[in-house]
Order: C-alpha cells, then sequence, then structure tokens
C-alpha cells in the first residue's frame, strides 16, 4: 500500500466523519464506554475514578463487592458485613449535603447510588440464596457464579457483538448517505446474534491463548484484523471459517496493516494528552473510520488474488449501490403509495399552515384535519423506504439475510389538535395529576391531602406541562431523541420556575427535592427530570394521540358547554387562589428537615 493510497483512506474517512458526525460520535462512543473499543482514555473508567474520588471525600466506611460478600459469607461475618454496609448508606446520608446537588438521602435514585456505592444489593443477594440452600459454601459459590455469568453474558453478548455491529456501521456510512440508528438492529433482524458473539469470543480466546508467546500475539491480532468485518458483512459465517478467512487475507498485509495503525499515533497521542476530550469528539470515528476504509482495501485485495473462502462474502450492497431497477422492484409499493399520498395531500398556507407545522394545532374543519392526518401519517411511515429508492441508505429487501427491516405501519402521532381538544386534555391533566399525587400522599402518609396551591381537584402544572409538550415539542415528533430532550428541558424549566414563583411570592414550599440526587435548589432532581421525561414522550406519542381521537368523538354540542363550564370553574378557582392559596399538612408541610434557603 503505497503513502498516496493511505491519505486517501484517510481522506475518505475525514469526509465520512463530516458528512456523518453525530451517528458516528454516538455509535462509537457507545462502543468505548461497553469496552467493545480500544481506546487511550475509556469514559466509563473515567466515571469510576469519579466515583471513587467521591466515595473516598466522603469517608465511606465500607464499600463490599461480590467476591467481598461471598467471603463473608463462607467466614459467617454476614452479620458484621450487614452492619457495616447500612453503616456506609447511613454515613452516605449523613454526608450528603441536603442543600446541594449530589442528595444522598431521599429519592429512588439515591437509593439505588447507596445500594450500589455501599454493596448492600451483594448483601441482599447472598441472605436471600442463604435462605433458600440453607448453606454458606452453596450461596457463595452461586454469588461467584451468578457474577461470572452476568460478566460473560454482557461481555460475550453485548460487548462482542456491538464491536460487529459498528464495523456494519462504518461500512454503510462509507457507502450511503443516510444510516438510521435502527440499522444497528440488523444483525438481530437477521437472526445471527449468537453466532457473531461466538465468533469474536473464539478470536478473543486464540488471541489470548496467542500472548503467552507475547510475539505471536502482536502477529496474530494483526491476522486476525478482518474477523470482525467479515462478520459484519456476512453474520451467519461459521467462528471458525471467519477465522481463518481474516487469515488468508490478511497473508501479507499484516505489517502494512500495523504501519497504518501506527500511521495515527499524532491522533492517539492528542487523545491521552487531552483526557480524552480530541477523542470524543474526532479521534475515535475519524481513526474507526479510517480502519473501515482500510478493510474495504484488504477485501477488494482478496477478491483479485482470488483467496479461498472469499466468496463467502456476497454483500456487495455495503459497498456499490443497487441499479435503480432493481430498487423499484423491491420497493413497488412504496411508489405505489407515494403516487396515494400525491393525490390526497392537503395543501397547508399561511397562518395554518405555520400553526400545524410548528405547534401541531389545527385551524379548520375537523374532515380536513382527519384527511391532513392520515396522509401525514402514510408520508412518514414511507419516509424510511422512500430514503432507500432514492438510493440514499443500504436496501435491506434486497439481501435476504435480514427479514426484519420491514417498513413501518401508519403512526398516528403526526396530528394536529384542534384548540377545543387541547383545552379537554388541559384540564383532564390538571385533574390526574391532582389524583396522582392525592393517592401518592396517601399512601406515604396515609391521609388524605388537597394537593397544589388550587382547591378543585386540579394541579395545572401536569396540565401546562402537557400542552407544552404538545406545542413545543410538535416540531421535533420526527426526532425521538430531540424530542425526549425538549420534554425533559420544559418541564424542567416549568417546575422550576413555578417553585420559584411560589416561594418569592408565598415564601411556602408545595414540593421539595433536597436530598434528591442531583437536584437544584430543592425544586428539581433528576429522578424528577427523567419522570418528566419519559412521561412527555408517553404524552406526545401515545397519550395525546389517543386522548385526541377520543374527543374528537364527542359531539361538540356537548363537548363544547362542558368544557366551557369547567373552564370558567378552573379561571375562578384560580383568581381566588392567587389570593387564598391552599395550603396545610400535605400541601405545604412536606415533611423535609431541611435548610430553607431564599436562592432567590
Amino acid at each position: 500500500m503505497t503513502k498516496e493510497l493511505r491519505r486517501e483512506f484517510k481522506r475518505r474517512a475525514r469526509k465520512s466523519v463530516f458528512s456523518h458526525y453525530f451517528m458516528l460520535l454516538f455509535i462509537c462512543i457507545v462502543a468505548a464506554v461497553f469496552g467493545s473499543e480500544q481506546v487511550v482514555v475509556n469514559p466509563l473508567s473515567r466515571m469510576e475514578s469519579i466515583t471513587k474520588t467521591e466515595s473516598q471525600s466522603n469517608n465511606v466506611i465500607h464499600s463490599y463487592s461480590w467476591t467481598d460478600v461471598a467471603g463473608a459469607l463462607i467466614e459467617d461475618r454476614m452479620e458484621e458485613t450487614e452492619e457495616n454496609v447500612d453503616n456506609s448508606i447511613d454515613q452516605y446520608v449523613e454526608n450528603s449535603d441536603n442543600v446541594g446537588s449530589f442528595g444522598r438521602s431521599r429519592g429512588v435514585l439515591a437509593s439505588v447510588v447507596n445500594n450500589l456505592s455501599s454493596g448492600k444489593l451483594y448483601v441482599m443477594v447472598a441472605l436471600a440464596l442463604h435462605s433458600v440452600t440453607k448453606s454458606k459454601i452453596a450461596s457463595s459459590i452461586l454469588i461467584i457464579l451468578g457474577a461470572l455469568l452476568i460478566y460473560l453474558l454482557i461481555e460475550v453478548l453485548v460487548k462482542n457483538v456491538f464491536g460487529v455491529i459498528l464495523r456494519r456501521m462504518l461500512y454503510e456510512t462509507s457507502t450511503y448517505e443516510k444510516v438510521p440508528l435502527n440499522h444497528a438492529l440488523s444483525i438481530l433482524g437477521s437472526g445471527n446474534w449468537v453466532n457473531v458473539a461466538l465468533g469474536i469470543t473464539l478470536k478473543q480466546l486464540y488471541l489470548f491463548f496467542w500472548g503467552f508467546t507475547i510475539i505471536g500475539y502482536f502477529i496474530k491480532t494483526e491476522a486476525y484484523f478482518m474477523v470482525d468485518f467479515i462478520l459484519a458483512e456476512n453474520p451467519s459465517i461459521k467462528p471458525r471459517e471467519a477465522i481463518k478467512l481474516s487469515r488468508r487475507m490478511m497473508y501479507g498485509h499484516k505489517w502494512e496493516s500495523f504501519k497504518y495503525t501506527l500511521s495515527y499515533i499524532g491522533w492517539i497521542l492528542l487523545g491521552a494528552a487531552t483526557i480524552g476530550i480530541s477523542d470524543i469528539f474526532y479521534g475515535i470515528p475519524y481513526r474507526y473510520m479510517g480502519l473501515a476504509e482500510y478493510a474495504k482495501y484488504i477485501r477488494q485485495c482478496a477478491f483479485e488474488n482470488h483467496v479461498e473462502g472469499v466468496e463467502v462474502l456476497n454483500d456487495d450492497l455495503l459497498f456499490n449501490k443497487a441499479p435503480q431497477s432493481a430498487l423499484n422492484a423491491a420497493y413497488a409499493d412504496t411508489l405505489e403509495q407515494k403516487q396515494w399520498i400525491e393525490e390526497n395531500k392537503i395543501e397547508l398556507k399561511g397562518i395554518q399552515k405555520f400553526f400545524v407545522d410548528y405547534l401541531g394545532v389545527w385551524i379548520g374543519s375537523t374532515k380536513d384535519k382527519n384527511q391532513y392526518q392520515k396522509v401525514e401519517n402514510k408520508a412518514y411511515s414511507l419516509t424510511y423506504n422512500q430514503m432507500i429508492v432514492e438510493g440514499l441508505a443500504y436496501p435491506y429487501r434486497l439481501n435476504s439475510m435480514f427479514e426484519a427491516h420491514k417498513s413501518s405501519d401508519s403512526i398516528s402521532f403526526l396530528r394536529a389538535y384542534s384548540i377545543w381538544s387541547l383545552l379537554a386534555m388541559f384540564l383532564t391533566f390538571s385533574f390526574v395529576g391532582w389524583l396522582w399525587e392525592v393517592i401518592i400522599t396517601l399512601i406515604s402518609s396515609g391521609h388524605f391531602a388537597n394537593r397544589g396551591m388550587l382547591h378543585g381537584p386540579w394541579l395545572p402544572i401536569y396540565g401546562e406541562g402537557l400542552i407544552l409538550i404538545i406545542l413545543v415539542g410538535a416540531y421535533f415528533r420526527k426526532k425521538p431523541v430531540v424530542e425526549f430532550i425538549v420534554a425533559t428541558t420544559l418541564c424542567g424549566i416549568l417546575e422550576y420556575y413555578t417553585a420559584y414563583y411560589m416561594w418569592t411570592h408565598y415564601h411556602k414550599m408545595w414540593w421539595d427535592y433536597h436530598g434528591y440526587f442531583l437536584n437544584l435548589h430543592g425544586r428539581i432532581c433528576a429522578e424528577g427530570l427523567l419522570v418528566f421525561g419519559i412521561g412527555g414522550m408517553l404524552i406526545v406519542y401515545l397519550v395525546a394521540p389517543v386522548l385526541d381521537t377520543i374527543i374528537s368523538r364527542i359531539n361538540t354540542k356537548i363537548l363544547i358547554p362542558i368544557l366551557v363550564v369547567l373552564a370558567v370553574l378552573f379561571t375562578g378557582d384560580y383568581i381566588y387562589s392567587q389570593i387564598h392559596p391552599n395550603e396545610g399538612k400535605g400541601v405545604t408541610d412536606t415533611g423535609a428537615v431541611v435548610e430553607v434557603i431564599d436562592y432567590s
């Protein structure tokens, strides 16, 4: 391989990185965190280091691993171990800064973090096993075997396979303009997940034994370079055949491969010097794409030299786009449905188009609204297949191995909501939110509390959150990840501002998150934001569409008068509560013992 060819590989790699930056960044970082790939600075290792530093700063008494617990069980020290673990948790809580961000005294997340940090989870498992087996030795063996089994399952079925998934995505990235993230499930769709896992595991076993020869390890590392790429192209190849084929393909290329990998030494050193920052944002995707370009070159050389067994690498669609005639034939239904959409779509103009596109609000007749929704949902479901017909994405229908990749059915979340539907959902969710908090308070404290600042059975913050998510998130509905971020951010801002407003005006707290893990001034916390984000996704993609469908079936002559009456009652309650807010036990008295600080 000439120096010019090596530069060409890197030029193509840079081009692919810039054209697919965020997708490559995501899958490469996931690979690094999983440990599927060797990197200079692993984000997961950094997290573990930070956790250990935090533990030391908090003067933790004991932190037990599963091996410690197994040993304590055999030596009959479980009572002492359990007591030490409980003391550790108590110290986490005592050292928790109740007005700080990293609260460790309250909430589900705090409980999970404390149990994992102290080893409480291992102690609970050990005690449960001992109560069943009635044998300390048997319980210890089961703990060790269980931990090893979980480790091996993660190592073999997740980490190993993800490395192959990464390489298939890299191949697609070098050929196609669009590579949807759902293509990461292609190996699962092929039914060869276990075969791929066994193939990489066998390669690792070979390298482990070759490691005793030291020099042989480095030679075989280059000899097995193509194993992952071979399985990425054809996941059904038997493990030993993939290893043999890689050895034959790399014959005469091992030193060349070593020098090519070494040519990225500058980026590797830069990654180490920047504590992984340059690796995260550019170095890792760039190096991986460069290796994929080199693997394509090795594959091409193998075909030119008629290497034995190379014919099993038969997925030419990863490297060359299919003829238009083949795409049209395989996706004929896409063309037919596209024509139907063109004939039935409703053109929106002016203010109506703005409201629908950016707020998801419909202004016009119900008949036109239903027709518009039907066409839009059909169009969205065909977006993926349309990309393929245009030659922008890998055509899975042309590869019989991947039967799981089908076009999705009609999706009902793409809709525009009428004003009356939004009002009905606001009132409904305000009531549901009130009912939810009343039930939670009743279960936790044993008494009824009329939750919220208002006197009626409604908590408007829930209804406001729903409407905000629908309106502001309407533009991002086709991008679920962005939608989740938007929903979480909106709910966090709304909850924080509402708590701030009520504190500055009434000097009382209607909720308090002090002591919760990752809280901000006790007004919002990570646990709540996570629930809000998940809830927001459910609202956008399930709850709101279902409610809208139900509401749209109610006769407007009945619906509108009911909504007007409820809106008047709500407005009256809201105005009255500004002067005489609802207060009392379980409402403004949260029961938390904290130092109250005016953060305004």
